[in-house]
């Protein structure tokens, strides 16, 4: 965030419409890209309408609003990314690409659906149960089994937030970097770390 029209942050930087920009970019790099990953200071419902908007745009890592997405969501085939605020947490995507389609499934999904599918394979092997009910669990079954068959050979994602502790925040490196960048850009009534 800008402290004013004076933020010396703010010299050289031309300022525009975010959507129009993105869509611009995504014009410009779509037919010499497979991915396209979008970083995004905006806020999360910033981040789902860019995703609703924009065609073209595959991963959106974003920030600003401090919501954390541990199971991220998909918005017509695009991954929204985002942690807590404040760098309390570290995030790392693994997407694993078994075809040249840029559309993914949260891997949980799958574990999810595999999970529920042995509970129900459980149940009906069950005598006790009630004809009808073993009908309906049977139908489930079905449903379920057709999910994971529509899953197979599509590329899927893990997202593991881990919890930044102690020992990050006081990194002699870590430290230096943000001292640094606050003897560049201190903020108005704060005073500049000496160390």
């Amino acid at each position: 965030m800008f402290l004013g029209l004076s933020d010396p942050r703010k010299k050289g930087l031309i300022i525009r419409d975010p959507v129009e920009t993105a869509q611009e970019m995504v014009r410009e790099l779509g037919p010499q890209t497979d991915l396209i990953i979008l970083l995004s200071h905006l806020s999360y419902p910033k981040d789902v309408e860019l995703a609703q908007k924009i065609s073209g745009i595959h991963i959106i890592v974003g920030g600003h609003s401090g919501v954390h997405l541990s199971d991220p969501l998909i918005f017509k085939d695009r991954i929204i990314l985002q942690t807590s605020s404040k760098g309390m947490y570290a995030a790392r995507l693994d997407l694993t690409l078994l075809n040249n389609k840029a559309s993914f499934y949260n891997i949980r999904t799958k574990r999810s659906l595999e999970s529920n599918l042995n509970k129900l394979q459980f149940q009906l092997a069950s005598v006790q149960a009630p004809e009808a009910e073993k009908a309906q669990w049977q139908k489930a079954k079905e449903s379920i089994e057709k999910a994971l068959q529509q899953l197979e050979g599509k590329n899927y994602f893990t997202n593991t937030i881990s919890p930044l502790g102690q020992q990050v925040e006081d990194h002699p490196d870590i430290k230096k970097m943000i001292d640094t960048y606050n003897s560049k850009f201190p903020e108005t009534g704060k005073s500049v770390s000496q160390k």
